[in-house]
């Protein structure tokens, strides 16, 4: 899943109840709703740019009616709006584009099943591998303003919660950088550069003793 954390980010964000500190929570009935993997699909394709049921049927090989339901389930939740309608042979083709970012803060994720859990996750990091190999195929990854690295760490607890608050303090100010660029795009009308930012922390089945033995970051 829409550059994210636990789910893809744009937009508006859903919240539970009004009041300060509440912006981030997410029902779980929304997350339920995006449990469903294609329906998941579908939502982050539609945050990076518009489509309709009719075109996104051919282009993930799925039945128009299967893709309509889920097009319908996401307006529902308000997480798509439509965006035009053209008109073809006859008939109209109703684009739609995501409205609203999901967030999943760590109270609601602990409390998540596990199926959903690890299917967004999967959602996440295959969206990331699939942008870096059609980067990587189009020879546009290694852009000089670009970057990558790798850091295998060795910490303890409290050490893992900094990374993560860490994770989260970059994740906002991605937002923020996005949000200036977009003002400075309008005034000078120019089209933005379609940049993917992957942020991820997890846990290795590396042994420590592996760890040690690898190289501390490697970076570009």
């Amino acid at each position: 899943m829409p550059s994210a954390k636990r789910g893809t980010k744009r937009g508006k964000r859903p919240s539970k109840k009004k009041g300060a500190g509440s912006k981030d929570i997410v029902d779980h009935a929304l997350m339920k709703a995006l449990s469903h993997r294609l329906r998941t699909r579908i939502f982050v394709i539609l945050n990076e740019r518009s489509a309709s049921p009719n075109g996104l049927s051919k282009e993930l090989r799925e039945g128009l009616s299967q893709v309509s339901y889920h097009f319908t389930e996401l307006k529902k939740l308000g997480l798509i709006e439509l965006e035009k309608e053209v008109p073809r042979r006859g008939a109209v083709e109703h684009f739609y584009r995501a409205v609203r970012r999901v967030v999943v803060p760590k109270d609601a994720w602990q409390h998540l099943p596990p199926s959903l859990k690890s299917g967004l996750s999967a959602e996440i990091m295959g969206q990331s591998y699939e942008d870096v190999e059609a980067s990587m195929e189009a020879g546009i990854f290694d852009d000089p303003d670009s970057h990558a690295s790798w850091s295998p760490l060795i910490v303890d607890r409290e050490g893992m919660k900094c990374v993560d608050e860490l994770a989260n303090e970059c994740l906002e100010r991605l937002f923020k950088i996005q949000a200036d660029s977009t003002g400075r795009l309008m005034k000078k009308g120019e089209e933005g550069f379609s940049l993917t930012v992957v942020l991820a922390s997890f846990l290795s089945t590396r042994s420590p003793e592996e760890s040690k033995r690898a190289a501390a970051t490697k970076q570009r």
